[in-house]
Protein backbone atom coordinates (compact mmCIF):
# COMPACT_ATOMS: atom_id res chain seq x y z
CA UNK A 1 0.00 0.00 0.00
CA UNK A 2 1.52 3.45 -0.94
CA UNK A 3 -1.37 5.89 0.43
CA UNK A 4 -4.80 6.26 1.05
CA UNK A 5 -6.75 8.89 -0.84
CA UNK A 6 -9.98 10.45 0.19
CA UNK A 7 -12.43 10.36 -3.46
CA UNK A 8 -16.31 11.82 -3.42
CA UNK A 9 -16.16 11.79 0.59
CA UNK A 10 -14.95 8.11 -0.05
CA UNK A 11 -11.91 6.60 1.44
CA UNK A 12 -10.10 4.30 -0.59
CA UNK A 13 -6.45 2.78 -0.15
CA UNK A 14 -4.07 2.42 -3.11
CA UNK A 15 -2.27 -0.33 -3.81
CA UNK A 16 0.49 -1.13 -6.24
CA UNK A 17 1.15 -5.15 -7.27
CA UNK A 18 3.66 -6.83 -9.56
CA UNK A 19 3.87 -10.46 -10.21
CA UNK A 20 5.55 -12.77 -7.44
CA UNK A 21 7.23 -15.18 -9.56
CA UNK A 22 8.92 -13.45 -12.72
CA UNK A 23 8.82 -15.47 -16.21
CA UNK A 24 4.86 -15.65 -16.04
CA UNK A 25 2.20 -14.27 -18.31
CA UNK A 26 1.01 -11.94 -15.48
CA UNK A 27 0.22 -8.63 -15.45
CA UNK A 28 1.40 -5.68 -12.83
CA UNK A 29 -0.67 -2.62 -11.96
CA UNK A 30 -2.06 -0.64 -8.95
CA UNK A 31 -5.47 -0.43 -7.61
CA UNK A 32 -8.27 1.75 -5.52
CA UNK A 33 -9.78 -0.69 -2.69
CA UNK A 34 -12.92 0.75 -0.66
CA UNK A 35 -12.28 1.24 3.26
CA UNK A 36 -15.41 0.41 4.16
CA UNK A 37 -16.25 -2.60 1.92
CA UNK A 38 -12.91 -3.76 0.33
CA UNK A 39 -14.43 -3.49 -3.23
CA UNK A 40 -12.70 -2.61 -5.75
CA UNK A 41 -13.13 0.73 -7.19
CA UNK A 42 -10.51 1.04 -9.83
CA UNK A 43 -7.76 -0.85 -10.73
CA UNK A 44 -4.94 -0.24 -13.91
CA UNK A 45 -3.45 -3.80 -15.35
CA UNK A 46 -0.34 -4.03 -17.48
CA UNK A 47 0.93 -7.19 -19.29
CA UNK A 48 4.11 -8.06 -17.37
CA UNK A 49 7.62 -7.02 -18.93
CA UNK A 50 8.71 -10.66 -18.89
CA UNK A 51 5.31 -11.55 -19.96
CA UNK A 52 5.58 -13.61 -23.86
CA UNK A 53 2.11 -13.28 -25.70
CA UNK A 54 2.21 -14.15 -29.44
CA UNK A 55 2.30 -10.83 -31.23
CA UNK A 56 1.40 -9.21 -28.62
CA UNK A 57 3.75 -6.24 -27.62
CA UNK A 58 1.76 -4.73 -25.10
CA UNK A 59 -1.32 -5.02 -23.06
CA UNK A 60 -3.62 -3.06 -20.52
CA UNK A 61 -6.63 -2.93 -18.87
CA UNK A 62 -8.54 0.00 -16.89
CA UNK A 63 -11.93 -0.93 -15.13
CA UNK A 64 -13.58 1.19 -12.81
CA UNK A 65 -16.63 0.63 -10.60
CA UNK A 66 -19.46 2.05 -8.74
CA UNK A 67 -21.75 2.08 -5.80
CA UNK A 68 -25.24 1.77 -6.85
CA UNK A 69 -26.39 1.26 -3.44
CA UNK A 70 -25.68 0.91 -0.17
CA UNK A 71 -23.53 -2.69 -0.91
CA UNK A 72 -23.64 -3.43 -4.74
CA UNK A 73 -20.58 -1.90 -6.85
CA UNK A 74 -21.09 -2.62 -10.35
CA UNK A 75 -18.44 -2.18 -13.72
CA UNK A 76 -18.94 1.55 -14.88
CA UNK A 77 -16.26 1.89 -17.36
CA UNK A 78 -14.20 -0.87 -19.40
CA UNK A 79 -11.20 -0.03 -21.50
CA UNK A 80 -8.97 -2.50 -23.38
CA UNK A 81 -5.75 -1.57 -25.01
CA UNK A 82 -3.58 -3.90 -26.76
CA UNK A 83 -0.61 -3.46 -29.40
CA UNK A 84 -0.31 -6.63 -31.90
CA UNK A 85 2.73 -6.65 -33.96
CA UNK A 86 1.72 -9.74 -36.18
CA UNK A 87 5.04 -9.78 -37.94
CA UNK A 88 7.41 -9.67 -35.28
CA UNK A 89 8.70 -7.20 -32.48
CA UNK A 90 9.86 -3.88 -33.45
CA UNK A 91 7.84 -4.11 -36.51
CA UNK A 92 4.63 -1.93 -37.91
CA UNK A 93 2.11 -3.12 -35.50
CA UNK A 94 -1.50 -1.46 -34.74
CA UNK A 95 -3.06 -0.42 -31.91
CA UNK A 96 -6.30 -1.69 -30.66
CA UNK A 97 -8.64 0.17 -28.24
CA UNK A 98 -12.01 -0.51 -26.62
CA UNK A 99 -13.94 1.33 -24.40
CA UNK A 100 -17.51 0.53 -22.77
CA UNK A 101 -19.34 2.69 -20.49
CA UNK A 102 -22.25 1.91 -18.36
CA UNK A 103 -24.88 4.36 -16.96
CA UNK A 104 -28.20 3.84 -15.37
CA UNK A 105 -27.51 0.17 -14.22
CA UNK A 106 -30.56 -1.66 -12.53
CA UNK A 107 -30.50 -4.90 -10.94
CA UNK A 108 -32.65 -6.56 -8.78
CA UNK A 109 -35.80 -5.65 -10.66
CA UNK A 110 -38.94 -6.87 -11.98
CA UNK A 111 -38.67 -4.54 -15.21
CA UNK A 112 -34.70 -5.88 -16.28
CA UNK A 113 -36.99 -9.69 -16.49
CA UNK A 114 -39.29 -7.98 -18.37
CA UNK A 115 -37.10 -6.65 -20.88
CA UNK A 116 -35.53 -10.07 -20.98
CA UNK A 117 -38.26 -11.97 -21.75
CA UNK A 118 -38.24 -9.90 -25.04
CA UNK A 119 -35.31 -11.89 -25.88
CA UNK A 120 -36.08 -15.16 -28.72
CA UNK A 121 -33.21 -16.50 -28.40
CA UNK A 122 -30.23 -16.39 -25.41
CA UNK A 123 -27.91 -13.02 -25.21
CA UNK A 124 -29.57 -11.35 -28.05
CA UNK A 125 -29.33 -7.96 -28.30
CA UNK A 126 -32.32 -5.89 -29.07
CA UNK A 127 -31.41 -2.55 -30.63
CA UNK A 128 -34.26 0.68 -30.26
CA UNK A 129 -35.48 1.58 -33.86
CA UNK A 130 -33.54 3.78 -36.19
CA UNK A 131 -30.84 3.41 -33.08
CA UNK A 132 -28.61 3.02 -36.63
CA UNK A 133 -29.76 6.31 -38.06
CA UNK A 134 -29.16 8.95 -35.31
CA UNK A 135 -27.22 12.32 -36.47
CA UNK A 136 -23.65 13.12 -34.89
CA UNK A 137 -24.92 15.72 -32.69
CA UNK A 138 -27.11 13.49 -31.00
CA UNK A 139 -23.64 11.15 -30.15
CA UNK A 140 -22.09 14.28 -28.75
CA UNK A 141 -24.73 14.73 -26.45
CA UNK A 142 -25.64 11.00 -25.63
CA UNK A 143 -21.96 9.73 -25.26
CA UNK A 144 -21.14 8.87 -21.68
CA UNK A 145 -17.44 10.57 -22.24
CA UNK A 146 -16.30 13.22 -24.61
CA UNK A 147 -13.68 11.77 -27.64
CA UNK A 148 -10.24 12.22 -26.82
CA UNK A 149 -8.71 14.20 -29.89
CA UNK A 150 -7.20 11.01 -31.52
CA UNK A 151 -10.06 9.41 -31.10
CA UNK A 152 -12.21 12.18 -32.96
CA UNK A 153 -9.14 12.21 -35.53
CA UNK A 154 -9.49 8.68 -35.89
CA UNK A 155 -13.31 8.66 -36.95
CA UNK A 156 -13.18 11.85 -39.57
CA UNK A 157 -10.62 10.13 -41.41
CA UNK A 158 -12.72 7.19 -41.57
CA UNK A 159 -15.84 9.18 -42.51
CA UNK A 160 -13.81 10.94 -45.61
CA UNK A 161 -12.34 7.45 -46.55
CA UNK A 162 -15.99 5.87 -46.50
CA UNK A 163 -17.90 7.94 -48.34
CA UNK A 164 -14.96 8.53 -51.06
CA UNK A 165 -16.78 6.96 -54.38
CA UNK A 166 -13.03 5.32 -55.51
CA UNK A 167 -13.03 3.54 -51.92
CA UNK A 168 -16.85 2.63 -52.32
CA UNK A 169 -16.44 1.11 -56.04
CA UNK A 170 -13.06 -0.76 -54.62
CA UNK A 171 -14.63 -2.33 -51.64
CA UNK A 172 -17.98 -3.02 -53.41
CA UNK A 173 -15.88 -4.77 -56.33
CA UNK A 174 -13.58 -6.87 -53.71
CA UNK A 175 -16.91 -8.08 -52.10
CA UNK A 176 -18.39 -9.43 -55.36
CA UNK A 177 -15.12 -10.71 -56.45
CA UNK A 178 -14.78 -12.54 -52.99
CA UNK A 179 -18.50 -13.54 -52.40
CA UNK A 180 -19.33 -13.67 -56.16
CA UNK A 181 -22.90 -11.59 -55.38
CA UNK A 182 -23.61 -8.06 -56.52
CA UNK A 183 -26.46 -6.35 -55.36
CA UNK A 184 -27.82 -4.12 -58.02
CA UNK A 185 -31.01 -2.16 -56.24
CA UNK A 186 -33.94 -4.62 -54.29
CA UNK A 187 -32.12 -7.77 -56.62
CA UNK A 188 -28.65 -9.90 -56.65
CA UNK A 189 -26.28 -11.73 -59.63
CA UNK A 190 -23.96 -14.40 -59.58
CA UNK A 191 -22.15 -16.26 -58.24
CA UNK A 192 -20.27 -14.85 -60.81
CA UNK A 193 -18.45 -18.53 -61.06
CA UNK A 194 -21.08 -20.43 -62.43
CA UNK A 195 -21.27 -18.05 -65.28
CA UNK A 196 -18.91 -20.11 -67.44
CA UNK A 197 -18.42 -23.49 -66.52
CA UNK A 198 -17.81 -26.95 -68.95
CA UNK A 199 -18.09 -30.88 -67.92
CA UNK A 200 -18.79 -34.16 -69.83
CA UNK A 201 -22.25 -34.23 -70.52
CA UNK A 202 -22.95 -30.62 -71.28
CA UNK A 203 -19.70 -29.40 -72.48
CA UNK A 204 -19.08 -25.56 -72.98
CA UNK A 205 -21.76 -24.29 -70.50
CA UNK A 206 -23.41 -21.05 -69.48
CA UNK A 207 -25.75 -19.63 -66.69
CA UNK A 208 -26.81 -16.36 -65.13
CA UNK A 209 -28.40 -16.04 -61.64
CA UNK A 210 -31.22 -13.76 -60.47
CA UNK A 211 -32.82 -13.27 -57.26
CA UNK A 212 -33.90 -10.72 -54.62
CA UNK A 213 -31.47 -9.44 -51.65
CA UNK A 214 -33.08 -7.92 -48.35
CA UNK A 215 -33.90 -5.24 -49.40
CA UNK A 216 -36.88 -6.87 -51.33
CA UNK A 217 -38.24 -9.05 -48.12
CA UNK A 218 -36.64 -9.77 -45.08
CA UNK A 219 -38.95 -12.79 -45.02
CA UNK A 220 -38.90 -14.24 -48.46
CA UNK A 221 -36.42 -14.75 -50.79
CA UNK A 222 -36.67 -15.49 -54.44
CA UNK A 223 -33.67 -17.00 -56.81
CA UNK A 224 -33.91 -17.94 -60.28
CA UNK A 225 -31.04 -18.88 -62.99
CA UNK A 226 -31.14 -20.09 -66.86
CA UNK A 227 -28.06 -21.87 -68.20
CA UNK A 228 -27.46 -23.24 -71.74
CA UNK A 229 -25.31 -25.97 -72.35
CA UNK A 230 -23.67 -26.15 -75.65
CA UNK A 231 -22.63 -29.73 -76.22
CA UNK A 232 -26.56 -31.15 -75.29
CA UNK A 233 -27.87 -27.83 -77.10
CA UNK A 234 -30.37 -27.75 -73.76
CA UNK A 235 -31.83 -24.52 -72.06
CA UNK A 236 -32.54 -25.43 -68.33
CA UNK A 237 -33.25 -23.07 -65.71
CA UNK A 238 -34.41 -23.67 -61.98
CA UNK A 239 -36.29 -21.50 -59.85
CA UNK A 240 -36.85 -21.14 -55.91
CA UNK A 241 -38.51 -19.42 -52.80
CA UNK A 242 -36.95 -19.21 -49.73
CA UNK A 243 -39.50 -18.34 -46.83
CA UNK A 244 -38.45 -17.40 -42.70
CA UNK A 245 -41.17 -17.59 -40.86
CA UNK A 246 -41.38 -15.93 -37.24
CA UNK A 247 -38.65 -17.05 -35.03
CA UNK A 248 -39.44 -18.87 -32.45
CA UNK A 249 -37.11 -18.67 -29.16
CA UNK A 250 -34.30 -20.74 -29.59
CA UNK A 251 -34.59 -21.90 -33.47
CA UNK A 252 -36.25 -20.90 -36.64
CA UNK A 253 -37.36 -22.51 -39.39
CA UNK A 254 -36.46 -21.64 -43.42
CA UNK A 255 -38.94 -23.34 -46.12
CA UNK A 256 -37.16 -24.43 -49.20
CA UNK A 257 -39.44 -24.99 -52.28
CA UNK A 258 -37.10 -25.43 -55.43
CA UNK A 259 -38.54 -26.56 -58.17
CA UNK A 260 -37.22 -27.46 -62.03
CA UNK A 261 -38.80 -26.33 -65.26
CA UNK A 262 -35.92 -28.15 -67.64
CA UNK A 263 -33.97 -31.06 -67.49
CA UNK A 264 -30.97 -29.56 -65.70
CA UNK A 265 -28.69 -32.47 -64.42
CA UNK A 266 -27.32 -30.60 -61.83
CA UNK A 267 -31.08 -30.48 -60.00
CA UNK A 268 -32.44 -33.33 -58.84
CA UNK A 269 -36.51 -32.57 -59.86
CA UNK A 270 -38.96 -30.83 -58.23
CA UNK A 271 -39.21 -31.74 -53.73
CA UNK A 272 -40.22 -29.21 -51.20
CA UNK A 273 -38.13 -29.45 -47.77
CA UNK A 274 -38.25 -27.59 -44.47
CA UNK A 275 -34.52 -26.84 -42.91
CA UNK A 276 -34.15 -26.58 -39.06
CA UNK A 277 -32.02 -23.57 -38.59
CA UNK A 278 -30.76 -23.78 -34.54
CA UNK A 279 -28.20 -21.09 -34.58
CA UNK A 280 -30.52 -17.73 -36.09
Amino acid sequence: MIDTQLIANNRYFHLVFTPRRKGGDTFEGDCWVHVGTFAIQKMNLRLGKEANVNFVENLSLIQEYKMINDSTWFLTKDKFVADVSPVGKDRPGFIGRKTTTYRNVIINDTSVLNELDKNKIMEEIITLPNADEKKKEFWVEARHEPLSKTEAGIIKMIDTLTNAPVFQRFTKTMAFIGTGYKDIGNFQIGPWMNWITSNGWEGFRMRFDLGTNKLFDKKIKLHGYLAYGFGDKNLKGMGEIFYLPKKIRGCSFMLLLPTTWTGDRTITGKYHRIIFLPWL
